[in-house]
C-alpha cells in the first residue's frame, strides 16, 4: 500500500532537538512503515547537524526518511516549499523541528485519512503546548468531528474566534495539491513567515473546502506564546508584519467589498489584540531590542509597501496606524517599574535574564568583560 501522509521537517542548526526528535521519527517510521513518508530539509545548518542526521537515519535502515540539504540557507518559508516540491502523497503536514508526534493520535489520523466515504480537502486539529513540564490543550472549536462544507462558514467561525488560533502549522494537514498550486502561482513575498496560513486562505477564497474539524491532539508544540515573545525583534517584528500583511493583502486586492470589509476588520483585529500589544510592552521591557527603532519599522513598513493602493484606502490604512503610534508612544513613557507590576512573575524573570546576558555580551564586544 503506497504512503498517504507526508511529514516534512524543515531544520536549521538544531543538533541539539535532534537528538531527542529523532527517536520520535524513528517510532513513527517503525509504525507506519508504509503509511506515513517524512521528508527532512537542512537549511545549511553549521553546528553539525546534517551529520547526525545522515548517522541516525541510514537509507537501508530507513527508506522511508528522505533527508537533503540546501546549497546555502534559503530562509525558513523557501524550505518549506523546496521540501513540498518534493512531496508524492495525497496529504502533507509541516513539523517543527522542536515539536513531536503522538503515535496513538496518529493512528487516529491515518485512519480518517484513508476514510473515503467522508470527502475532505483540509483538516485541522487540536494541538498541545508543552510547557514549564505542563500540558495544555489549545483551544479547539469542536470537540468531535465536525465537517464545514463552504468557505463562508469557515469564515464565519474565524471571525467568531480568530486565525491565531490556527497559525500553528502543526494542527493543519493539507492537500499536497493545494500547497503545490499555490507556491507556484504567488511569489514566495506573498508567504514568507506563514506559507501554511496563506494557502488555506487562497483556497478558500477560490473554492469551497470541505475543512474537517478534528479535536485530536496530534503534535506537541515544544515553543509556548511566552518564549515566543523572546525571538530576536528583528526577525519576531518581520514576522507578525507578514501576518498583518496578510489580512491587508487580502482585503485591499479583493474584488468584493464584502470581503474587503471582513480582511480589513482582521486586520484590525490583530493590530489591537491583546496579545499583539503584550508583545509591545514586552519589547519596551526588553530593552536592548530598540523600541523606538522597531515600532518605527513596524508603522513605516507598512506606508511603505501600501504606497501605490488607492487614496481612500491608504487614508483608512493611515488612520487604522495612528492609534497604534499613540499607544507605542505611551507605553514608551511609562516607567519599567510600573511594568512589573502588570508583567506575570515568569516572563519579567526572563527579561531581566535576557537583558542581564545582552548586557554581557556588549561588555565583552567592548573589551570591558571577558567571556568565560
Amino acid at each position: 500500500m503506497s504512503p498517504i501522509l507526508t511529514i516534512i521537517i524543515p531544520t536549521y542548526n538544531r543538533l541539539s532537538q535532534w537528538q531527542s526528535l529523532s527517536k520520535n521519527i524513528k517510532e513513527i517510521t517503525d509504525t507506519f512503515e508504509d503509511k506515513i513518508n517524512i521528508l527532512i530539509s537542512d537549511n545549511f545548518s553549521d553546528d553539525g547537524t546534517i551529520n547526525f542526521l545522515n548517522e541516525q537515519f541510514l537509507k537501508k535502515s530507513y527508506p522511508k526518511i528522505g533527508i537533503i540539504q540546501q546549497p546555502k540557507n534559503i530562509g525558513a518559508t523557501a524550505n518549506i516549499v523546496e521540501l513540498t516540491k518534493l512531496v508524492k502523497t495525497e496529504w502533507l503536514l509541516i513539523l517543527g523541528d522542536d515539536d513531536r508526534i503522538d503515535i496513538q493520535e496518529a493512528k487516529k489520523i491515518i485512519i480518517e485519512l484513508e476514510n473515503k466515504k467522508i470527502k475532505k480537502d483540509w483538516i485541522i486539529l487540536n494541538s498541545i503546548s508543552g510547557h514549564l513540564n505542563r500540558e495544555i490543550s489549545q483551544t479547539h472549536p469542536f470537540n468531535k468531528n465536525t465537517l464545514l462544507s463552504s468557505s463562508l462558514s469557515v469564515f464565519r467561525l474565524l471571525f467568531k474566534t480568530s486565525l491565531k488560533k490556527y497559525g500553528f502549522c502543526g494542527v493543519h494537514i493539507q492537500k499536497t495539491e493545494y500547497a503545490k498550486f499555490i507556491y507556484s502561482k504567488f511569489a514566495i513575498n506573498n508567504f514568507l513567515a506563514w506559507p501554511h496560513i496563506f494557502v488555506f486562505i487562497s483556497i478558500l477564497l477560490n473554492k469551497d473546502l470541505n475543512i474537517l474539524f478534528m479535536p485530536n491532539k496530534l503534535v506537541t508544540q515544544s515553543a509556548h506564546g511566552a518564549d515566543v515573545l523572546f525571538w530576536p525583534t528583528d526577525s519576531f517584528t518581520f514576522h507578525e508584519l507578514k501576518k498583518t500583511f496578510m489580512f491587508i493583502d487580502f482585503a485591499f486586492y479583493s474584488k468584493e467589498k464584502f470581503d474587503f470589509w471582513i480582511y480589513f476588520i482582521y486586520f484590525i483585529r490583530h493590530l489591537y489584540s491583546p496579545y499583539f500589544l503584550g508583545l509591545l510592552v514586552t519589547w519596551r521591557l526588553y530593552s536592548f531590542h530598540e523600541f523606538k527603532k522597531n515600532i518605527f519599522r513596524l508603522l513605516s513598513n507598512y506606508k511603505k509597501k501600501y504606497k501605490r493602493i488607492k487614496f481612500q484606502f491608504k487614508f483608512l490604512l493611515n488612520c487604522s496606524l495612528f492609534p497604534l503610534s499613540i499607544i507605542s508612544f505611551l507605553i514608551f513613557l511609562i516607567p519599567s517599574k510600573i511594568y512589573r507590576y502588570l508583567v506575570p512573575k515568569n516572563i519579567m524573570k526572563k527579561i531581566d535574564y535576557l537583558n542581564f546576558k545582552q548586557k554581557n555580551l556588549d561588555k565583552c564586544k567592548n573589551g570591558e568583560l571577558r567571556r568565560v
